[in-house]
């Protein structure tokens, strides 16, 4: 039986993650080196169509597919993870990121955030900033939630809420404009009150969540910073490298995650 590309194109957006918080390791690289003939030819099958199309004078928008194997080609690249297909295929993903810009105004905020992650990480930063403004605009805040997305351009599903909108957005706020850390700070705490009053009915909900916060960690760490010591369930977790300044407790999946200083 064939493989699914969606459903290796889904795997291969968390293992790229791990790459972006430094957390990646040999089985993940090879992993994601194996996924990427299958995802490749999906991406130049896709370019080859709407190129097809476009001669008979019609257009066609690139699937989400496309633009997620787009963005997990540019976590890659961006983490120094070489690979000869992309090379060789230079142009197909040059012509898809060429479509991602040219269908900006049909993007969700999922798809702008993406977006600009996207063009930031392949040295496209004015394109980048343009996106994440426009993202920005729809953002609104109260004191309890925090900073979050309520306009139906921010997608929302029975089992993801709007949590992988709010992920992506974190992620392209921390790689596009990083300064902006009380931004980014108010959307986490929304996170935490999503995590508190709903039931997430899917790991990978979970594993967006540990995403936003583990990889916007990196700019808050200091060289005197004590090595952290995270605890599940009560037991202790080693994750090698990573600093804390100050204790802090987070609740995932109804269990306390404390972080402090060893």
């Amino acid at each position: 039986m064939n493989g699914s590309v969606y459903v290796t194109a889904a795997v291969s957006r968390l293992l790229a993650r791990l790459s972006l918080c430094k957390k990646d390791d040999e089985l993940t690289r090879k992993m994601l080196s194996d996924a990427m003939p299958s995802l490749i030819t999906y991406l130049q099958k896709e370019v080859e169509e709407i190129k097809k199309v476009r001669k008979g004078g019609l257009r066609k928008t690139p699937s989400q597919t496309a633009f997620d194997i787009l963005y997990i080609v540019s976590v890659m690249k961006y983490s120094g993870f070489s690979h000869s297909l992309f090379e060789s295929h230079s142009k197909d993903i040059d012509f898809m990121l060429s479509k991602l810009q040219e269908h900006a105004n049909n993007l969700t905020i999922y798809g702008k955030a993406h977006a600009a992650s996207i063009f930031a990480m392949n040295g496209k930063k004015a394109i980048a900033v343009r996106f994440l403004e426009s993202m920005k605009e729809y953002t609104v805040y109260s004191e309890e939630a925090g900073r979050y997305y309520e306009s139906p351009k921010a997608l929302f599903s029975w089992r993801n809420y709007r949590i992988p909108t709010q992920v992506a957005a974190i992620e392209a706020l921390h790689i596009v404009s990083p300064d902006d850390k009380v931004i980014i700070e108010e959307m986490q705490r929304w996170l935490l009150h999503e995590k508190r009053t709903q039931q997430w009915n899917t790991p990978v909900n979970t594993a967006d969540a540990i995403h936003a916060f583990l990889f916007t960690r990196e700019s808050s760490e200091s060289k005197d910073s004590a090595p952290a010591v995270i605890t599940y369930h009560g037991k202790a977790l080693t994750m090698t490298g990573e600093k804390v300044r100050e204790a802090e407790t987070k609740v995932i999946d109804g269990a306390k995650l404390q972080v402090s200083k060893s």
